[in-house]
């Protein structure tokens, strides 16, 4: 899947995928529409976010809800959103040495959701993962990045 961004003056355009027609029994196929923002709509939806929560000192479940409202408001896609919110606490109960995060939580279960997300690009290019995770964890870390507070 490929998600475009352009830019013409004040206006962004995103395509977000939506679910359609199957094409096998067990795939939805994806199809794009576009969504128009002003700049000043999506200014206010960080804006908002980030007053309710710190990207970079969130626990999962407060991660979980910055991209449900960055998904519900269009700003991410389902891809990427499931992408970043893989809840692996069923699977470290059969498999208790899985390590799925590259970075450390602090004492309250904490973490720097930037930083995790970077963390997981640097390792998928080292180890020579598809570009397409890639190029969406890299577009949810641009995303991210208007969260941080100042």
């Amino acid at each position: 899947m490929i998600v475009s961004i352009s830019s013409i003056s004040n206006m962004t355009t995103t395509y977000v995928p939506r679910s359609s027609q199957k094409v096998s029994p067990s795939f939805a196929k994806e199809q794009s529409i576009a969504k128009t923002c002003s700049p000043n709509t999506k200014m206010d939806i960080y804006k908002q976010i980030a007053q309710d929560y710190d990207v970079r000192n969130a626990s999962f479940d407060e991660f979980c809800k910055i991209t449900d409202k960055l998904y519900d408001k269009g700003e991410i896609s389902g891809i990427e959103h499931a992408l970043v919110t893989l809840d692996i606490q069923p699977l470290q109960k059969i498999y208790p040495n899985c390590r799925y995060y590259l970075t450390k939580a602090n004492q309250n279960g904490k973490r720097d959701w930037i930083a995790e997300i970077e963390a997981r690009v640097q390792q998928d290019e080292k180890i020579g993962n598809a570009p397409q995770g890639i190029i969406a964890h890299k577009r949810i870390i641009d995303v991210l990045m208007h969260l941080q507070r100042k």
